[in-house]
Parts: C-alpha cells; sequence; structure tokens
C-alpha cells in the first residue's frame, strides 16, 4: 500500500543532510518529552489507546502484520519519537482498516500543522494523477483533515482509501481505510470510526501533550 501523505500531501522526500539535522534537532528536544516518551509507562498507555477489535463493528480481526507506517517517504517519518501501529482485516469484504499514532518533537509540531493544512487535493495513486477530495468529520483534536482517495482500474491491486488526520499536540494519529469498492467508502462511516479512535486516544494524548 502506498503512503498515505506521499499521495495527499504536498511533502517533499528528505535528503540525506536533511535527515542529520532532522536527526540532530531531535535529539536536542526538551528533556521532558524524550524522557516522557521513553517511558515503558507512556508506550503502554499509548498502545492502550490504539483500536482493539472489540472496538469495532463486527466482523473486524486484526492483523499481525501491522504494515508500512502511513508517514513512510515523508519528512516527518525521521522525526518520529515514537510511534506504534495497528491493522485490521475484514475477511467478508477484503477491507483494511491502519491506525497510526506517532509523537513529534515539539519543534516539529508547527511545520506539521502548516503542511496539513496546505495538503494537497490533486495527487497521483501509482504513478496516475487522481483527484482526491475533502470529506466532512466533526472538528476533532487541534488539527484534523479526512481525504478520500479513489483508486484507478489500471492500478494492480486498487484499493480506495479514506483518510484521516489528527493531531492533538505533539501527538499525531492517521486512520486510514481501504476498500477495493470505492462505492462502499463512506463518508459517515469514516467520521464515525475516527470519533471512535479519537474518543480512545484523546484523553491519553491530553494527559502526555
Amino acid at each position: 500500500m502506498l503512503s498515505l501523505l506521499t499521495l495527499t500531501m504536498s511533502l517533499r522526500k528528505p535528503l540525506a543532510h536533511e535527515r542529520r539535522i532532522a536527526r540532530r534537532r531531535r535529539a536536542e528536544d526538551d528533556d521532558r518529552t524524550v524522557s516522557l516518551i521513553k517511558s515503558e509507562v507512556t508506550r503502554g498507555l499509548i498502545g492502550e489507546a490504539l483500536l482493539q477489535a472489540d472496538d469495532l463493528p463486527s466482523g473486524w480481526v486484526q492483523d499481525c502484520d501491522t504494515g508500512e507506517s502511513l508517514f513512510s517517504g515523508t519528512e516527518f517519518e525521521p522525526l518520529f519519537m515514537s510511534e506504534m501501529r495497528v491493522r485490521f482485516y475484514r475477511p467478508d469484504t477484503a477491507e483494511y482498516l491502519d491506525q497510526h499514532v506517532g509523537i513529534l518533537p515539539r519543534w516539529a509540531v508547527s511545520h506539521f500543522e502548516g503542511e496539513l493544512a496546505r495538503a494537497t487535493v490533486h495527487t497521483g495513486f501509482g504513478g496516475r494523477a487522481s483527484a482526491a477530495h475533502v470529506i466532512d468529520i466533526p472538528p476533532l483534536g487541534d488539527q484534523a483533515l479526512a481525504l478520500r482517495l479513489p483508486a484507478g482500474a489500471a492500478d494492480p491491486a486498487p484499493l480506495s482509501v479514506d483518510a484521516v488526520f489528527l493531531r492533538r499536540g505533539v501527538f499525531v494519529m492517521a486512520l486510514a481505510s481501504w476498500h477495493p469498492d470505492p462505492r462502499r467508502l463512506d463518508a459517515g462511516r469514516t467520521a464515525y470510526l475516527a470519533i471512535l479512535a479519537d474518543r480512545k486516544w484523546a484523553p491519553v494524548a491530553s494527559a502526555l501533550n
């Protein structure tokens, strides 16, 4: 599966020297955040904040493969101080649901905020131009964006996707609902899943920010 942010946001891949700068700046981030993120207690709380199969409607099972990072190939990929992800699969419909929670250093938050605000609505899917459009979800967190990106018939394994990006302080969440039949994607269900994930994630994000 392709990286969502590569498809839906105007992000450039970092150069080698930018990666080195990012690593150095990450190491210099404030001590409180660094020690907090390294804490096993913190990772345990983040893990508990991820969706579980029991949180979802019937039919979903957790996949042992957590999939590729939803931020893979973007300039933010090397910046996350900690990240966790989970994937669910629905055998009867061949749907996937990915959730990714990452924690950015504080100095990177304003840049992420700006990039999310400038998200493009026309991007390539599998090398082919494909129109993405914003879908409505309720206001969530400090910042939220939901996009639908249709797959093309020429794609080898076409999967249309509803992608939701949420930010609460230094915490970033991406939620991706993939379906082989774009007619089965439903904005109302996507909003429901986003609310469900945010409701479980918000108390932890607020406590650790």
